[in-house]
C-alpha cells in the first residue's frame, strides 16, 4: 500500500499544472482583447476624413495639393503587389510635384526602405522619420491622402481593387493615372 502523501503530491502537481495552463490561457485572451481594442481606438481618429492629419517630421503638406503617405514594409507581400500603383503615383509626383508628393513611413530603416522602393522603381519625395505606430497605423500597406491644408481626405488599407484605385485617382485628382504591371 502506498503512503497517502504520494497520492497527494501527484494530485497537487496535476492541479498546479492545470491552474498554470488556465492562467496562461486567460492572460493570452485578455491580452489579445486589449490589443484589438487598442488598435481600433488608435486607428479610428487617423483615418477619419476631415480630421487633421498626423504631423510627420520633415513633411510639409502645403508643398503640394495632395500628399499621399504610403505605409509600407519590404516583407509585406501586399505592399509588393501594390508596387505598380505606387510606381505610377511616383511618376506622377515627379512630373507634377505641385500637385502630388509621396511620403513613405515604414517601421524599417531608411536604407532598407530606400532599397526596397528602388528595387521597384518607386521614387518618393520623403521617407518620414518615425514609425507607423506613431500615427496609429499597424497594417501595411496603408495609404493616407492629405490635403494641402493638412486635412485627411481619405485612407485605404491593403491592396486596392479597381474601385478603390478609381477612388484614389479621384481624391488625388489624377483621373488619367495609368497603372501597368511592368516588371517588378
Amino acid at each position: 500500500m502506498r503512503p497517502v502523501w504520494t497520492r497527494t503530491v501527484k494530485q497537487f502537481a496535476t492541479l498546479d499544472f492545470a491552474l498554470n495552463v488556465a492562467v496562461i490561457v486567460s492572460c493570452a485572451a485578455v491580452g489579445a482583447s486589449a490589443l484589438s481594442r487598442r488598435s481600433t481606438v488608435e486607428i479610428a481618429p487617423v483615418f477619419a476624413a476631415g480630421k487633421v492629419a498626423p504631423q510627420l517630421k520633415g513633411v510639409r503638406f502645403n508643398a503640394s495639393d495632395h500628399t499621399l503617405i504610403l505605409v509600407v514594409r519590404s516583407t509585406c507581400l501586399y505592399c509588393t503587389e501594390s508596387m505598380p500603383l505606387y510606381r505610377a503615383l511616383s511618376q506622377r509626383a515627379q512630373a507634377a510635384p505641385s500637385q502630388l508628393q509621396l511620403v513613405v513611413l515604414s517601421s524599417e530603416t531608411r536604407d532598407v526602405t530606400s532599397q526596397y522602393l528602388r528595387a521597384h522603381d518607386v521614387s518618393i519625395n520623403t521617407i518620414a522619420d518615425g514609425s507607423p505606430r506613431d500615427i496609429g497605423v499597424s497594417a501595411t500597406p496603408t495609404l493616407l491622402a492629405v490635403s494641402r491644408d493638412g486635412i485627411v481626405e481619405r485612407a485605404w488599407t491593403g491592396v486596392l481593387d479597381a474601385s478603390e484605385q478609381a477612388d484614389l485617382r479621384g481624391v488625388l485628382n489624377v483621373p488619367d493615372l495609368q497603372v501597368s504591371a511592368a516588371s517588378r
